[in-house]
């Protein structure tokens, strides 16, 4: 089958678990991570075998289809499948559990349940041996094994990644239509490998964006690769290369001087190497956004936006954050996961740091001079304790500090800022003082509400 090229062995083990010559009820979970081929492995022993069945039915994406929907419409299509009819009547959870082991209880099954990530999934579709006739067999896909061995299936296989032969056989199915390289692309290869760890999908997409490509489009594009680094390689393979020219602007390394990327369009965790960092000496622009909450200042609707992507696609580091460009003049990173910036950071051509939801405590230690930066915007930043000295920043216009709920002090030097316009310090309730006088001659909005716990207030 097309893309199960060097997986012959998980099939022939899969098939051994199922011991489909004996009359029992069994059920059988593969297990790995996204893009290991799971899915691809479950298709082809349901395609061989479904045939020896009575009935046979095929759920994919249960995952995905729990979000949009319900429990009760994946049972009607369970019940569709098998019975090879409609059937609507099934109005609540406890009757699809009740009708479909009064229906199937009878009959010889084959079932798989694809991509399973939570445990009511598996009690509304295949609650218990009993429900199903003699001979049947249940395979389950999932990520999380502990659904697994909770559920108390009868095996459990761990899809591993391929092997270096097998993954290059793979790899040149989709990158070269099965020939071997042509002399000049043998490194590359290699190299293509290194980042995709093995694992099929990411070898299917790696090999197929390749595909009658230049040796210098080869190389373009695996540079690209090296400023992400993913364990599940196969998310950052969509987003570096299907979307590309929308999300990622980027250039090499060390002439790398923008870095663009819409968080909100990752599905899945971001694991980022940050060493990459080291050799951008050019960086001017570095921008992780949430484009739906980008450019608008509806904070009730932020709120519940940034809250769906957070839970479901997090960006996360090897490591502390070691280095950023000191020529950086736009800095955009929501959802900012450590709690400072590197030590050695001072920007001093920042103009605009856009920080929103993250978990910075403070920006920077002591007197630091940022002559040029005209906005901060932090946000929703619920770990920040208190605003730094801007006394070396004499050109900010606008600090929005919007529900920083650990805020506790706010710098007097805010006072002494004669271009700031608008200073939003709404929802920060655990704000204890303000300032005792300010000079801010150019303020034209200050926002102060939802305080609780604010003891001493300005003189203006």
């Amino acid at each position: 089958m097309e893309g199960l090229v060097g997986m012959d062995s998980c099939l022939h083990d899969l098939v051994s678990l199922l011991c489909l010559d004996s009359d029992d009820v069994r059920m059988v979970g593969l297990w790995g991570m996204a893009g290991i081929g799971k899915t691809s492995i479950a298709e082809v022993v349901y395609h061989r075998f479904c045939i020896q069945f009575q009935g046979f039915c095929f759920l994919s994406n249960v995952r995905e289809k729990s979000q949009k929907g319900d429990l009760i419409d994946l049972q009607i299509q369970l019940l569709s499948q098998i019975l090879v009819e409609e059937n609507q009547s099934i109005k609540t959870f406890l009757r699809g559990n009740n009708f479909i082991k009064k229906v199937l209880c009878s009959m010889k099954v084959l079932i798989v349940i694809d991509d399973v990530n939570h445990r009511q999934q598996l009690k509304a579709l295949a609650g218990n041996h009993d429900w199903f006739g003699s001979g049947s067999r249940i395979i389950i896909t999932t990520r999380d094994k502990s659904l697994l061995t909770k559920s108390k299936v009868d095996a459990i296989y761990k899809v591993k990644e391929l092997d270096r032969d097998k993954a290059l056989m793979l790899f040149f199915h989709h990158a070269f239509e099965d020939e071997s390289p042509t002399e000049g692309f043998v490194q590359l290869c290699v190299d293509a490998l290194h980042y995709t760890k093995g694992i099929p999908l990411a070898l299917k997409v790696l090999g197929s964006f390749l595909y009658c490509r230049s040796k210098a489009e080869w190389e373009s594009g695996l540079e690209k690769l090296k400023v992400f680094s993913n364990k599940e390689v196969q998310d950052v393979l969509r987003i570096s290369f299907d979307g590309l020219d929308d999300n990622e602007k980027l250039w090499g390394t060390e002439a790398v001087e923008g870095i663009v990327l819409d968080l909100s369009a990752l599905r899945d965790q971001l694991r980022f190497n940050v060493d990459v960092f080291t050799k951008m000496n050019k960086l001017r622009v570095l921008r992780f956004y949430f484009a739906s909450i980008d450019g608008t200042w509806d904070y009730d609707l932020i709120r519940m936006k940034y809250n769906y992507w957070y839970v479901r696609c997090k960006l996360h580091l090897f490591e502390d954050l070691k280095f950023l460009s000191k020529n950086l003049c736009y800095l955009c990173w929501h959802g900012y996961p450590l709690k400072s910036f590197p030590s050695n950071f001072h920007p001093r051509n920042l103009v605009e740091l856009d920080m929103r939801f993250s978990r910075l405590e403070q920006l920077w230690e002591g007197n630091k001079s940022f002559s040029m930066l005209e906005f901060i915007e932090l946000s929703y930043s619920q770990h920040l304790i208190k605003t730094p000295d801007f006394s070396e920043a004499p050109k900010l216009r606008r600090m929005i500090l919007e529900d920083c709920t650990s805020l506790v002090k706010v710098h007097p030097s805010i006072g002494a800022l004669k271009y700031l316009t608008v200073l939003n310090l709404t929802g920060c309730k655990n704000l204890k003082s303000f300032l005792s006088s300010i000079r801010m001659e150019s303020l034209q909005f200050l926002n102060l509400s939802g305080y609780s716990k604010l003891k001493k207030f300005l003189e203006v």
